[in-house]
């Protein structure tokens, strides 16, 4: 079952245009999730109350998470029935981001534990209303001959935004930080807007022709189909494997490494080091991706061969609690989890069921790994605390593994 061609179309110049303009509000929407989540949120955890900063860590992410899943639903069954003279994506595209800005900013000020969470939950939300609405231009807008093409792009654009938050985080004080990101996000995000006008949305931007299937009534029709339902649960595990490690990789410096081996005795750059090589291995494994999946139309294959290699990175760390040790997972996890968001949106957008219903459909897979950040923090935490950080990254290793059996049994999808 493959996803139908986009409502309009610009030609093969007007899309590709269309893609490369795709990586301005992208590279800032996951530089806010990376510098975030990775280093000013539990920093300021452990800033407020650092004897229980894993259980306060765990607490404010899977709550942040619940209301990120339900911006991303919003976001997508939203924008698919907004009608405006500017289209359907690119009005939320801009007013999320302007509101999630706001709230970055606030975030920035400082609260107690309780203020915080309520902060931390409106900006996951309107970051994640603002991801869907963005993810959706590319089954709205895009035809599946450079459906490819556009998912290594917004693939290249996740390391290069996380790269630059973690660093952004790691090496500015928080007053100059929180600002920077807020302002990287409107103006990416508001350049869009104006670099890639949407047509305006019709009545019915994607009227069903004679005999396609159609989802149904009700939010969760889509997993009546087998392969939108594998496609889910694959994207489920090898997300929680890859958040449930770095959700915690600050902590795993500072408790499983001695101060004096740490690169400048800095837990903070010592974090931001090994993004910044996570991030380039991911960005060096995006292009290669993308020539395999396109070159062999075999993108089942490559994320299976993506979720063996990110097991693989999880035995460094393992066998040895060292820095070197977690260079080694930082490269692998990084080379290998590019791999599989080069080909993943493409697959993704290959199994939805209703053309109707892309925007939504396309948030519930999107669900998948925002949803996984709600587990994550409660796996790896639980295992920290009972089992040590060793369970941790075995755990991580077999979910990995489990994400690959699952999106070979998709059948539409070679």
């Amino acid at each position: 079952m493959t996803a139908a061609a986009p409502g309009s179309s610009a030609g093969a110049g007007g899309e590709k245009r269309l893609i490369a303009a795709l990586l301005l509000p992208s590279i800032p929407l996951y530089a806010c999730f990376g510098g975030m989540q990775q280093i000013l949120q539990p920093a300021q955890i452990e800033a407020i109350d650092p004897a229980s900063k894993i259980a306060h860590l765990a607490l404010l992410t899977a709550a942040s998470s619940v209301t990120a899943v339900l911006g991303l639903v919003a976001g997508g069954t939203i924008s698919d029935r907004t009608q405006s003279r500017w289209g359907r994506r690119n009005p939320w595209i801009v007013v999320m981001a302007l509101m999630a800005a706001g709230l970055i900013l606030l975030a920035g000020r400082g609260a107690p534990i309780a203020v915080l969470i309520g902060v931390y939950c409106a900006m996951w939300l309107c970051l994640n209303f603002h991801q869907a609405a963005m993810t959706a231009v590319l089954p709205d807008r895009v035809s599946p001959s450079h459906r490819a093409l556009a998912s290594s792009a917004i693939g290249l654009a996740t390391p290069l935004g996380i790269l630059l938050g973690v660093n952004l985080a790691g090496r500015l004080a928080p007053g100059l930080a929180f600002p920077a990101l807020a302002g990287l996000l409107v103006v990416g995000s508001t350049g869009f807007a104006l670099a890639a006008p949407e047509p305006a949305a019709a009545n019915d931007p994607h009227p069903r022709p004679p005999g396609a299937t159609r989802a149904g009534g009700g939010l969760f029709a889509a997993f009546r189909h087998r392969d939108f339902t594998f496609a889910f649960v694959s994207r489920a595990m090898l997300f929680l494997a890859y958040f449930s490690v770095n959700g915690y990789l600050l902590y795993a410096v500072k408790d499983r490494i001695a101060l004096a081996d740490l690169p400048g005795r800095n837990a903070g750059v010592a974090v931001s080091i090994l993004g910044s090589i996570s991030m380039i291995a991911w960005i060096a494994g995006v292009p290669f991706a993308g020539w395999l999946a396109d070159r062999f139309n075999r993108r089942k294959r490559v994320v299976s061969i993506a979720a063996i290699g990110m097991a693989l990175a999880m035995i460094p760390p393992i066998v040895s609690p060292s820095w070197p040790a977690l260079t080694a997972f930082a490269a692998l996890d990084g080379l290998f989890f590019g791999i599989y968001l080069a080909v993943d949106l493409a697959l993704m957008s290959l199994v939805l069921p209703d053309r109707r219903t892309q925007g939504r459909d396309m948030a519930i897979l999107n669900v998948a790994s925002a949803g996984s950040q709600i587990f994550a923090p409660l796996l790896a935490g639980g295992l920290i605390a009972t089992l040590g950080y060793t369970a941790m990254f075995a755990a991580t290793a077999a979910l990995a593994l489990g994400g690959g059996l699952f999106v070979l049994a998709i059948r539409g999808v070679r």
